[in-house]
């Protein structure tokens, strides 16, 4: 712990840490398939997906493999989408999308701090899990209810020009939001000309059993089904598969 503190106090002394600000990202709906695209899925699968995600602009993708000696061992980040998470003065911190640092202990997730002198890359440093937020407060400096990234557990090590490409080109970055919300609509099967389906919905990830429901039509009276707002047109139908169109997706009311 002791050589973590050590390691904060130099980024605090670097870049000035209590003058930071987060990145709010663009939030979105994203479904799935297209619209009018002719689609297939088996027996026991969602025929179709709506995600609220968080948009993160000025994000990059780390392609290459930077590995570095720290706490006597070997750590290596593997290439990875990263997204803006917040700006430090002159500094910027990224995080991985999912984890993308080997430990000596294992995977973990990672970030990279990178600190800009006009558009030169000069210092990265990378974290695992962990509450950055105790560590910050016994060294003085106020944390807001949204933490910081995870305990800095690496030293500083210069980066000059290794991924400054990677950061030069930027692109969009997608996650799920903190409070995910999911909609699915799963094939279960066909008897005679009955077509059924079981509708979910998630939150954080948990099924919400009480927005679970299963529902049937009859193919006879058309080839058209609909649930809340969504409308698919079945192409073929048998206990195997679904081919199907999605003219129009799930809303959430």
């Amino acid at each position: 712990m002791d050589y973590l503190c050590s390691t904060l106090l130099i980024l605090v002394s670097l870049t000035s840490f209590s003058q930071y600000s987060f990145i709010e990202p663009q939030h979105q709906t994203s479904n799935f398939p297209e619209l009018n695209e002719l689609s297939t899925s088996e027996i026991g699968n969602s025929l179709v997906t709506s995600l609220e995600e968080d948009v993160y602009n000025n994000g990059f993708h780390l392609s290459k493999t930077i590995s570095w000696q720290s706490l006597g061992g070997t750590f290596t980040m593997y290439p990875s989408d990263l997204y803006p998470y917040a700006t430090i003065s002159k500094a910027m911190f990224y995080l991985c999308v999912g984890n993308c640092i080997k430990s000596p202990t294992g995977t973990a997730n990672g970030s990279i701090f990178v600190l800009n002198n006009g558009k030169k890359v000069r210092y990265g440093v990378f974290d695992i899990e962990g509450d950055t937020a105790a560590m910050l407060t016994r060294n003085g400096i106020s944390v807001p209810e949204r933490k910081l990234p995870a305990q800095v557990i690496g030293t500083l090590f210069k980066t000059i020009n290794v991924i400054q490409e990677d950061i030069d080109q930027s692109i969009q970055v997608k996650i799920p939001s903190d409070e995910t919300f999911k909609q699915e609509f799963i094939y279960g099967g066909r008897t005679a000309s009955t077509i059924k389906f079981t509708y979910r919905e998630f939150v954080n990830n948990l099924a919400r059993p009480s927005f679970s429901q299963d529902v049937q039509y009859d193919l006879e009276e058309s080839n058209i089904v609909g649930f809340k707002g969504l409308k698919i047109e079945v192409v073929n139908a048998s206990n195997l598969e679904i081919k199907y169109k999605v003219l129009s997706h799930l809303s959430r009311q």
